[in-house]
């Protein structure tokens, strides 16, 4: 058996470092308000006791991704890990997958360069250690991303690869974008100006297509038809930015991305437009290339495909838009078009690197992405805390506080009240009966702080006369700056 190659090597070295980022966080990281908040509410065991249109109509409900907690909890019962089995699932999928894709299109250096412009991001990463949908979207997408792209060139076969674009959409419903552009994309395929004189008739392309997509339009219908209603009623909608898909959306991505270094929103939408002209000067030294060898087929036919699904998506959110004056998504709502939009500069730096006085360029632009997302890995990467729930990264800590101190000695079981922030109810009442604290009364907001026997709030405000007056520290929280206080 040969050895392989040592572009593969370290693209597997880098994956399997990730799986264990984010296999070690989802063991350790406390629990997140929206985490807990899915998991409190759960009916388990009864697995689909909660699929009631009054439950799966919030937007906030990640319906795949809830379903199988509610299975890990009956099964493995009610534990951190148990919730967060799903997302890790699906951020295995997503990192294996990444890799297995980029194999599949890229060659030499451009391997790992490719799989790290997909991978190296502390934001995603966030996302595939906690209890959310967006992992499993990312895991689904990316099974189903091959063949989209049709990195085989295998095209005669009816594209079931939808249901994984479907399967996404019910993970996370941010995905249903990429799934109507996926679907638009291969019903484009079958028409008459995409058939060469070796394919089938078009008729029987599209016949071949209408199976898959009417399947998975029927099923999502089915699904979110009357979520969708009774979210509109209740204009759930609101979540998002009025400044459209690139400088709205994207650029919250970028901004949040770069997790602990600030950055202003005008700077955003210039890395923004920076990386998308990088990619537009890409594609058009793509098309005036034409070598002579066809080694690079995968990675053209995946630039092409991938191009048009993001322009399909800019639009169709675009129109959206306009027609219903839905906001853009923004922030962790953008994940599904970042591996497609990423993919188009490695495909492109592959299919130019045999092309003499070309190959620089297409290095040149992955050179610059690669280094930039690498670094700012490298700021961002840490064990204990997340970059949206920051204030949740000591709760379980704070908690087994309350529960040594309380426990031994509260036979009687003497009711405890608990103050903290509006945000953190959620996840404190999720310890209270994952702990089975049962003497803990009441979690309270801060407004309730003189009927409080601790409270949980910024060690600045703890610092305050009138609070050390009546409570003390005994804890603090390094990544966040909270501190456990405990009354006097």
């Amino acid at each position: 058996m040969t050895r392989p190659p040592l572009p593969r090597l370290l693209a597997r070295a880098w994956i399997a470092l990730l799986l264990l980022y984010i296999g070690y966080r989802a063991f350790t990281l406390s629990m997140t308000c929206d985490e807990a908040w899915t998991a409190k509410d759960l009916p388990y065991p009864g697995l689909f006791d909660y699929i009631t249109p009054e439950f799966i109509a919030g937007l906030n409900v990640h319906l795949l991704n809830t379903w199988l907690i509610n299975l890990c909890m009956s099964v493995f019962g009610e534990h951190d890990f148990a919730v967060r089995l799903p997302a890790l699932a699906g951020g295995t999928a997503y990192l294996v997958g990444a890799y297995s894709l980029c194999a599949r299109l890229l060659r030499s250096w451009r391997l790992p360069a490719g799989v790290v412009l997909l991978t190296a991001n502390p934001y995603l990463l966030d996302f595939l250690s906690i209890g959310r949908g967006y992992a499993l979207g990312l895991g689904c997408l990316m099974l189903g991303l091959p063949g989209l792209l049709a990195v085989r060139g295998k095209t005669e076969n009816p594209p079931w690869h939808l249901v994984w674009f479907a399967l996404a959409a019910l993970a996370n419903l941010s995905f249903l974008y990429l799934y109507l552009a996926a679907v638009a994309l291969e019903a484009g395929r079958a028409l008459p100006w995409f058939q060469g004189p070796r394919k089938r008739p078009w008729p029987g392309a599209l016949g071949r297509a209408a199976g898959p997509i009417l399947a998975t339009l029927a099923g999502l219908a089915l699904v979110y038809g009357q979520a969708m209603r009774i979210a509109t009623r209740n204009n759930e909608h609101w979540w998002g930015s009025p400044d459209g898909f690139v400088n709205g959306g994207l650029a919250s991505l970028v901004q949040v991305t770069l997790y602990h270094i600030p950055i202003s929103p005008d700077a955003a939408r210039l890395v923004v437009w920076a990386v998308l002209g990088l990619t537009a000067g890409l594609v058009p030294a793509v098309v005036a290339a034409r070598p002579e060898r066809q080694t690079d087929a995968p990675a053209r036919r995946a630039l092409y495909a991938a191009l048009a699904l993001f322009c399909l998506v800019w639009a169709g959110v675009t129109l959206e838009h306009q027609l219903f004056g839905t906001p853009y998504l923004i922030e962790r709502g953008m994940f599904f078009i970042f591996p497609t939009l990423l993919l188009i500069p490695a495909c492109a730096a592959e299919c130019l690197a045999a092309t003499p006085g070309r190959a620089a360029l297409g290095h040149g632009a992955l050179v610059v992405l690669c280094a930039a997302m690498l670094a700012n890995w490298a700021v961002a990467a840490n064990p204990d805390h997340t970059a949206t729930w920051r204030d949740d990264a000591c709760s379980r800590p704070f908690m087994e506080r309350i529960r040594a101190e309380t426990y031994p000695r509260n036979f009687t079981r003497e009711p405890l009240r608990i103050a903290a922030s509006h945000m953190a109810e959620h996840t404190i009442s999720y310890y209270v009966r994952h702990m089975r604290l049962a003497f803990v009364e009441a979690v309270d907001g801060l407004d309730r702080l003189d009927a409080a026997d601790y409270a949980i709030m910024p060690a600045r405000q703890a610092a305050s006369p009138a609070i050390a007056a009546r409570f003390e520290a005994i804890a603090q929280c390094p990544a966040n700056g909270l501190a456990l206080l405990r009354r006097r």
